[in-house]
């Protein structure tokens, strides 16, 4: 897929971005701020929330390093495919996670 134009719109000018982007208009003023507020209230970010984020990443590569899948804890393997070698779960097609060779994401 490519994009021509893509933005990133900070929450702050949530609905300023919407309001210029929109060409007719399709939805009035009170629902735009409702939507807006239900994206907002959806995005819970604190301290924690971002700590325990960086802490699953970290379990992530450690797992990926030591062989073990981390979405269902089976054992990756070398499988071969079209663009060349890659890591894949054992458990395909049950479980279909992959990642390139040395990538620990």
């Amino acid at each position: 897929m490519k994009l021509d134009n893509a933005y990133v719109v900070k929450w702050g000018g949530l609905k300023d971005t919407i309001r210029k982007l929109s060409k007719q208009k399709v939805i009035d003023t009170t629902r735009v701020e409702q939507i807006v507020s239900l994206l907002q209230s959806s995005n819970i970010d604190s301290a924690e929330t971002r700590k325990e984020h960086v802490e699953e990443i970290h379990r992530k590569k450690e797992s990926i390093a030591s062989g073990v899948c981390p979405r269902c804890g089976g054992k990756l393997v070398v499988r071969n495919g079209k663009r060349g070698k890659f890591m894949g779960c054992s458990n395909y097609p049950k479980c279909r996670y992959t990642c390139e060779i040395g990538n620990n994401t």
